[in-house]
């Protein structure tokens, strides 16, 4: 601490040694004022001996570092404390020296060091690149390679955080020093989207994950962050165990929304996220279900109805026009983790459903028939099986055009090189309702959206039904 300074020094020579001892020093400059006492020892062709007391007042914050000494420190730690006070008023600085003023860094024990500052209103950045702290009210110590640091209160983006931990455990030499930062926060969910997206966490995410994007509603609860203090130099770590109340979270790619989500949410960087029971509204429904990762695959599960124009404008499917009325639903997305490929699949007992087509595929809304779709998406391509009871399966591909087979009946699907096929056999049907059915409906709904790819019709009937000409054999359309 340099400055205007006043007090009383003296100094005694014993032979070779020379010893400076100094009263009470007085320090002021325009950043803060201090006192001191030392006492220093020298010998020739040895390393003087320091033994410092002091203490500093109504520090300048931003200026924090200047009161540091620390070339005394490791490389790591003293880069990050050089950076961390940024703005504040420094209320109380403490610093006790004894030992060599100068040391191998490898032997930090050859010396005692210890700092204690205490601030209000405090700017304080983790690290370059990660969100500042403000109007923080903090107290730290630090002794040698290690610090604790308790901040009573704080502001973080929007959040509010209180007793909050930050803590650099002691380390040895060759090791990278590693940040630790804990503590309760309650603010909104949108904090959550910052802290993944705008920071070096991004790296660390599935791009998958990163697609779903927190937006409205408010968290409450714990927040971990343990981050290497060196670039490059090792991995850092994220727990966040909080409560989220209606809260909406987008996957634009996916072209889901989540609304008035409210779940206890609890994430590990490592080990992924695990929500227990979640609430929400999704396509016009309301939903209850569950976000676990296990055994290294990460799955959304949703239960509950949807109308049914909903799921066919979400699935981009025109020709599920027929279907009409409340779709009972439950959805289960693999979300990509840890090498893990995306996959979706919905179930339903169509019971609510009103299918419009020709015996026996339509049926009544009171009929119970099951409908299990199922979407991939390999090489970065849509793919999409489907099957309704066992009267009509098909496989779908998405790859600058839309390409299927839609096949009624038994049999292998085949999906064609280009455009769509509907064929197979129906045990029983009117040919005039399947005529119009197929021709004019299905058809022209699965070449919608098909590219250049031409939808075609090949199918036959084993046994015709017709009101007045009975005939059978195969049906062209």
């Amino acid at each position: 601490l340099a400055g205007q300074m006043s007090g009383v020094l003296d100094w005694r020579r014993d032979g070779e040694q020379l010893r400076v001892r100094s009263g009470r020093l007085r320090v002021v400059n325009p950043d803060a004022h201090g006192e001191a006492m030392m006492q220093l020892s020298l010998q020739p062709e040895q390393i003087p001996e320091l033994r410092l007391a002091a203490e500093i007042y109504e520090g300048n914050g931003a200026r924090a570092s200047h009161y540091m000494p620390l070339k005394r420190l490791p490389e790591g730690l003293a880069g990050w404390l050089g950076q961390a006070i940024q703005d504040g008023s420094l209320q109380r600085g403490q610093i006790l020296y004894q030992g060599p003023v100068k040391i191998d860094k490898s032997r930090q024990q050859d010396r005692t060091l210890q700092m204690r500052y205490q601030g209000r209103d405090v700017r304080l950045s983790f690290l370059p690149d990660w969100p500042v702290a403000s109007e923080v009210s903090a107290d730290v110590l630090i002794n040698g390679r290690q610090v604790r640091g308790l901040a009573r209160s704080a502001t973080l983006l929007g959040s509010k955080v209180e007793d909050v931990h930050v803590d650099v455990a002691a380390f040895e030499t060759g090791e990278t020093p590693r940040l630790v930062i804990s503590g309760q926060v309650d603010g909104p969910v949108k904090d959550l989207d910052t802290l993944f997206q705008d920071t070096p966490l991004r790296k660390q995410l599935p791009d998958e994950l990163l697609d779903w994007r927190f937006r409205d509603g408010r968290m409450a609860g714990y927040l971990l962050l343990d981050i290497p203090l060196q670039k490059d130099s090792g991995t850092p770590m994220v727990i966040v165990d909080a409560k989220v109340n209606n809260a909406s979270i987008h996957n634009t790619p996916r072209n889901l929304q989540l609304s008035e989500a409210t779940a206890p949410v609890y994430f590990h960087l490592r080990d992924g996220i695990q929500i227990d029971q979640l609430q929400a509204r999704a396509l016009g429904g309301r939903f209850n279900g569950q976000w676990l990762t296990r055994d290294g695959r990460s799955r959304l599960q949703l239960d509950g109805s949807l109308p049914m124009k909903q799921a066919a404008n979400w699935l981009g499917f025109s020709w599920l026009a027929p279907l009409s009325g409340e779709l009972p639903l439950g959805l289960t997305v693999q979300v990509p983790w840890q090498g893990t490929p995306f996959s979706l699949r919905a179930v339903s007992s169509m019971k609510g459903i009103t299918v419009d087509a020709p015996a026996p595929l339509g049926k009544a809304a009171q009929e119970t028939r099951p409908l299990d779709i199922r979407l991939s998406n390999p090489g970065g391509r849509l793919a999409l099986e489907m099957a309704y009871g066992s009267l009509l399966r098909g496989a779908f591909r998405v790859d600058g055009m839309l390409r299927g087979d839609l096949l009624f009946g038994n049999g292998p699907l085949q999906v064609p090189a280009d455009g769509v096929q509907v064929r197979g056999r129906l045990a029983q049907a009117s040919v005039e309702p399947w005529i119009d059915f197929i021709g004019n409906r299905l058809v022209p709904s699965l070449k919608t959206g098909s590219g250049s790819g031409a939808a075609t019709a090949d199918a036959s009937l084993n046994k015709v039904n017709l009101p007045q000409k009975p005939a059978s054999g195969g049906i062209p359309a």
